[in-house]
């Protein structure tokens, strides 16, 4: 985003932009991360990374030895925008000096509970790395899983069973806000990740306990039931090594955090906390939020955490105005099915008798727009929006007439370019 001479500001919008005239606006805020300068050598930084821990643990080299087998796992086609392709390289070089050839060497892309595309490996992992290891694909559906226990609070636990076969599991992620878990990354790439529908399922299904004592929802890890129960289902596995990504809004690396699975992943959440998570002292009629463009808002069931987080920075009872092509459409079947059932009341007792994450967030969405009016920019046609509970919009433009003639006058907005990145916290 970026804010011209000539008065308007530059939104992103699939693979290009929405323009907001601040003429027919009163613009308030402009809410947008902390700056952070981009990492200028990568390779190096990755390497660096890699021989020092930044929670003081042993560096990769000392954990592995020449000849031994090791599995990369690294994140889904849907989070492809922080450039896994990156960083991918220099972790194979450096394997490769330790005595690990790239025969010995081997990627799993965690799909978690969606299904694998056909076309996704050279989009994730780049040309280079494609052709000098072997990629596999997880899907949860199927049978190539191995049983590893129960969790204390009862998650029964599959994970593919490549894991297995090879003596040491590196972790590779990008570390932001996640809906439920709190923080994305470092043991997502277990669970949902790599591991089969019925765990996924059992864990994702603690984000609907009711106690004054959980907490679930983005930024919340202490309490969150949720979290600690991925935590456990990580702990399992014994991951040799993790190496956690934080990027600026424009997708570029900026730290790296590595070490041992937990304690490095953990620190990088504090410093994305510290990145992303801005105070909003006082939240406006309207927001104007972006998911960040293309490939995130790519589908709207892609782009949905975007819009929930954005309910931090406008009044009780305002108007997001809510920028997300969606070229692919809504994106999930079982998603869209439930924003049918014609309530949230109605949403929660399906959730109740037939569990499933697409209907968790659905619940969660219906919750944004009971409580707020949604104004959808995008390519979905009409009766579509309308069915996901939302105000269809051709343009930023037409939607800002609909809001000035709301409040029957000009509309006091705040910005938030980058509503998936970014956490907006209401004082008071």
């Amino acid at each position: 985003m970026v804010l011209f001479d000539t008065g308007t500001v530059r939104i992103k919008y699939g693979a290009a932009f929405e323009f907001l005239d601040l003429q027919t606006v009163d613009l308030r805020s402009i809410i947008s991360p902390n700056g952070k300068d981009p990492i200028d050598d990568i390779p190096a930084a990755v390497t660096q990374a890699l021989d020092e821990p930044i929670d003081h643990s042993r560096p990769l080299s000392a954990r592995i030895k020449p000849g031994e087998t090791a599995l990369i796992i690294v994140t889904s086609y849907y989070e492809r925008w922080y450039r896994p392709h990156l960083l991918l390289p220099p972790l194979l070089d450096y394997l490769n000096k330790l005595g690990v050839p790239d025969k010995n060497i081997a990627i799993l892309v965690a799909n978690g509970a969606m299904r694998p595309r056909s076309d996704q490996h050279r989009c994730i992992v780049g040309d280079n790395v494609q052709s000098r290891v072997v990629i596999y694909d997880h899907d949860s559906t199927t049978n190539n899983l191995a049983y590893l226990g129960t969790t204390t609070q009862g998650v029964p636990v599959y994970v593919n069973k490549l894991v297995n076969r090879f003596d040491h599991l590196i972790l590779t992620n990008v570390i932001g806000y996640d809906l439920l878990a709190g923080f994305s990354g470092g043991r997502t790439c277990i669970c949902p990740g790599i591991s089969g529908e019925e765990t996924i399922k059992a864990n994702h299904n603690l984000a609907t306990l009711s106690s004054a004592g959980y907490e679930i929802g983005p930024g919340l890890l202490s309490a969150n039931p949720l979290h600690q129960d991925m935590m456990e289902i990580c702990s399992l596995l014994k991951p040799t090594f993790n190496l956690s990504v934080v990027c600026n809004d424009t997708g570029k690396h900026v730290a790296y955090f590595a070490g041992d699975w937990d304690t490095s992943w953990e620190m990088g959440c504090q410093a994305l906390h510290q990145l992303y998570a801005i105070p909003v002292e006082d939240p406006t009629d309207v927001v104007i939020a972006s998911v960040g463009g293309y490939p995130k808002d790519e589908t709207f069931y892609n782009a949905v955490k975007g819009l929930c987080q954005a309910t931090g920075s406008v009044k009780p009872g305002g108007t997001i105005i809510y920028l997300a092509e969606c070229s692919q459409g809504h994106g999930n079947t079982t998603f869209y099915e439930a924003m049918q059932l014609g309530s949230l009341r109605q949403i929660e007792l399906s959730l109740a008798s037939d569990f499933s994450v697409p209907k968790q967030i659905a619940f969660l969405h219906a919750q944004v727009t009971q409580e707020h009016q949604v104004i959808l920019v995008s390519s979905l046609n009409a009766e579509e929006c309308r069915k996901l509970g939302m105000t269809p919009a051709a343009t930023l433009r037409d939607a800002i007439s609909m809001v000035t003639a709301k409040y029957n006058r000009k509309p006091e907005v705040a910005v938030l370019p980058q509503a998936d990145l970014t956490l907006p916290i209401p004082l008071g």
